[in-house]
C-alpha cells in the first residue's frame, strides 16, 4: 500500500534528510560556553550512501535556523570524482530553483540537486559540495559543511549494478 501520493513521490526520498543534523546552537544555560556554537545557521551537504540502478544521484543541501540566522545561497557547485574518471564539477548558478517546499520551511531550507547517472563512472563516486553564502554583507564558502568539528571529507556512494 503506498501512502504518499503519486505526485509528491519526488519529496518522500528527502524526508528523511530533513530531520537528521547536528544542533550548533544549543546552550544548557543561556549564558554557557558551547565551543560548537555558530552565529550562523546549521549548513551541509548529504546525498545517499548507495545508489540503486537507473537512478540519477540526489544530493541535498540542508540548512538549519534561516529563521534566526537569515542567509542567502548564491552559489552551488558539486565536484564529482571516482577512481576511473578524472574529477569534474557541475555548477547551480541560481540555486533558487531547486529548493524543496517542505513542512519546516519556516525554519529550514532545503536545495535537491540531481546528477546525472550518465555523469557517474566508476564505482564509488566521490562528491564534494560548495557553497557560497551570504549572510548579512559577508559573502563565505562552505565545503561540505559548516561543522567547526567535522573532517569536511568528501560525500562516498557506491553506484550498483542490481537492486537490494
Amino acid at each position: 500500500m503506498n501512502l504518499v501520493p503519486d505526485n509528491s513521490l519526488w519529496f518522500a526520498p528527502a524526508v528523511p534528510f530533513l530531520f537528521l543534523y547536528a544542533e550548533t546552537h544549543f546552550r544548557f544555560f543561556r549564558f554557557s560556553p558551547n565551543f560548537l556554537y555558530r552565529n550562523s545557521p546549521e549548513i551541509l551537504f548529504d546525498m545517499p550512501a548507495r545508489l540503486a540502478p537507473d537512478r540519477d544521484l540526489p544530493v541535498l543541501l540542508l540548512l538549519n535556523d534561516t529563521d534566526r540566522f537569515p542567509v542567502e545561497i548564491l552559489h552551488v557547485s558539486l565536484s564529482i570524482s571516482s577512481s576511473s574518471s578524472k574529477p569534474r564539477a557541475i555548477e547551480f548558478s541560481s540555486p533558487e530553483k531547486h529548493l524543496l517546499a517542505h513542512p519546516l520551511d519556516f525554519q529550514s531550507r532545503a536545495y535537491l540537486f540531481v546528477i546525472s547517472r550518465d555523469m557517474l563512472n566508476g564505482s564509488p563516486v566521490y562528491v564534494n559540495g560548495k557553497a557560497l553564502v551570504r549572510r548579512k554583507k559577508k559573502e563565505f564558502v562552505v565545503i561540505n559543511d559548516n561543522f567547526i568539528t567535522s573532517s569536511k571529507a568528501p560525500l562516498v556512494c557506491t553506484i550498483a549494478d542490481e537492486s537490494l
